[in-house]
């Protein structure tokens, strides 16, 4: 068995909830009506459903990397219309308990696993969550993942969830 084997077969034994890095099968996000289906077209296809699912977010992601040691999953964002990134990432609810809650929360989810992670709520992050509610166009802004038991390394391809829509194949540095 390869460590990575080995990191998804301690994660399936057991629930992590600590706030952050709580790791829900992708059943879950079809479950609560997210997108499940990955294109099976080629690089245009992508591009056009890319470019298709950044202009209803209203940003655009620039980078995914690794951060922290490995520990954190570091995605970073460019604000293309203020209005619609408002609605895709106002909600700054810190304790998210709800399936309608979770199903609007932004989701990285490692596609070789299946495995989705929340963003970090971490302390004294308040005055980032509130950004969000007004973002101006060109900033490039950030979110932060747990990268829970180091199942996300560089090269692995992670998808980014929020509400129905899905992008895809993002490869993390």
């Amino acid at each position: 068995m390869n460590l990575r084997q080995q990191k998804l077969k301690a994660l399936s034994r057991r629930t992590l909830r600590r706030p952050g890095a709580l790791a829900l099968p992708a059943l879950v996000l079809c479950a609560l009506g997210s997108a499940c289906a990955s294109s099976a077209g080629g690089r245009e296809a992508d591009q056009v459903q890319r470019a298709s699912i950044e202009e209803a977010w209203g940003f655009r992601v620039v980078r995914v990397s690794l951060t922290a040691g490995g520990g954190m999953i570091d995605l970073r964002y460019q604000i293309t219309n203020p209005e619609k990134a408002a609605l895709a990432l106002g909600n700054s609810e810190h304790d998210v308990v709800t399936p309608e809650d979770l199903k609007e929360s932004p989701l990285l989810i490692d596609e070789d696993s299946s495995y989705a992670v929340m963003e970090a709520h971490l302390h004294l992050m308040g005055r980032v969550f509130k950004q969000r509610e007004t973002p101006k166009a060109g900033l490039t802004r950030f979110m932060l993942f747990g990268n829970t038991k180091g199942l996300v390394e560089p090269g692995d391809k992670v998808s980014l969830a929020i509400g129905d829509r899905r992008l895809e194949h993002m490869v993390v540095q």
